[in-house]
């Protein structure tokens, strides 16, 4: 019998594990779509820039979608159409709920955290910080039209309290004023420019960095992969919305803001508030951590709902 052949996209990392294990179960890798039975692809394939032939022969091929990032799920509540698919990969059972109140017309299953392992929370004393904001897209542009505004407040309040961290470590993508860091010039801070979109390992790498220090100020995937890993952690840029880019915001987030939201609101916390953060575990970022990262990885059930269809 000839394997089931399926065409992925790669999208920096987030499709490896899957990639993998579609392989080592069989199923062949293909370089065309053409060639390929399904397609494996994350939330972005329908804006992808491409060729209307190619956006044609995406539509002729059954699909599954992959999650790009653990809270890409929001897309598909009035930004983005709901393409047909088989099935929606997601990543923990916030996910689940929030597209069943929103109601997504396809199958959604939840098959776990990938990327980075899962490890309980670590409490320290120490004040070494590690600040990670958000990076532009390809064409240098933010997902969200507020993000220069929110990282240039966190940057603020981190500059006005220095004197409290043993060290402050900034991790960037482009330059200091590309991604409104301009404050951190001439401070006493450390620089680290990585591009995501070019380093080979970037989350073992992002790993790396988390490991080095004592806290995690970031958003998205990053903040994502602190909390799984048991950094004390907080999120910045969750004040009002975090379902929202620039192609639209979420028609129904108020329905599922208690499950989808980081319980707290970093720019309304004070310095102090801030650092207790890293002492012990907070019971609401422990339910948020459960609802939102849930379990590693499930790979046999992955692969059992694919062999569902091939």
């Amino acid at each position: 019998m000839r394997a089931k052949r399926f065409y992925c996209r790669r999208n920096k990392d987030a499709a490896d594990d899957f990639i993998k294990a579609l392989r080592a179960a069989g199923y062949l890798w293909v370089s065309t779509v053409e060639e390929a039975d399904f397609l494996f692809m994350d939330h972005d394939w329908v804006g992808y820039d491409a060729s209307d032939n190619y956006n044609r022969a995406l539509r002729s091929k059954p699909m599954f979608i992959y999650p790009h990032t653990p809270y890409s799920y929001f897309l598909w509540d009035g930004v983005w159409k709901a393409e047909k698919v088989l099935v929606n990969f997601v990543v923990g059972q916030a996910a689940v709920e929030s597209m069943r109140i929103y109601g997504y017309p396809y199958r959604v299953e939840s098959i776990g955290f990938t990327g980075c392992p899962i490890e309980e929370f670590k409490p320290t004393l120490g004040t070494k910080l590690l600040f990670a904001p958000a990076h532009p897209l390809h064409d240098g542009k933010y997902a969200t039209p507020d993000a220069l505004d929110q990282i240039r407040e966190v940057s603020h309040l981190i500059v006005s309290n220095l004197r409290r961290f043993e060290r402050v470590t900034v991790r960037h993508t482009h330059t200091l004023e590309m991604c409104g860091l301009d404050e951190f010039k001439g401070r006493r801070v450390q620089f680290e420019c990585v591009d995501p979109y070019a380093l080979a390992d970037i989350r073992n790498d992002s790993i790396r960095a988390m490991r080095q220090n004592d806290i995690v100020i970031s958003n998205a995937t990053f903040l994502h992969m602190a909390v799984a890993i048991g950094m004390p952690a907080l999120c910045y840029g969750c004040r009002d919305s975090i379902a929202n880019s620039r192609e639209g915001n979420a028609a129904h987030y108020t329905q599922y803001k208690h499950l989808m939201h980081f319980p707290l609101t970093l720019e309304d916390m004070s310095i102090d508030e801030i650092l207790d953060c890293r002492r012990a575990r907070d019971g609401r970022i422990e339910e948020w951590k459960r609802l939102n990262i849930g379990e590693p990885f499930q790979r046999d059930n992955f692969l059992a709902v694919i062999k569902e269809y091939f």
